[in-house]
């Protein structure tokens, strides 16, 4: 299965083998789903996305970051 980079705004910090990682939705919702985070093909479609929902991106707790997603993930958000 095919994987791809997305950017993605984490609502905490990146958890590696840990509790589960909280994402932004499509709604501007944490979700724990990666399929329902919502996914950005530029950095800059995350920041206005931020911005129109009024998501604060502190760079500790709220951020942009970037993640391996399989096809399925990307197309059943």
């Amino acid at each position: 299965m095919a994987r791809q980079t997305r950017w993605v705004i984490f609502a905490q910090p990146q958890q590696h083998g840990g509790p589960a990682n909280l994402f932004i939705a499509g709604d501007g919702t944490k979700t724990e789903s990666r399929e329902k985070a919502e996914k950005f093909k530029t950095h800059r479609a995350a920041e206005d996305f931020a911005r129109t929902k009024n998501i604060r991106l502190d760079g500790a707790m709220t951020y942009i970051g970037q993640m391996d997603f399989t096809d399925f993930e990307i197309q059943n958000k």
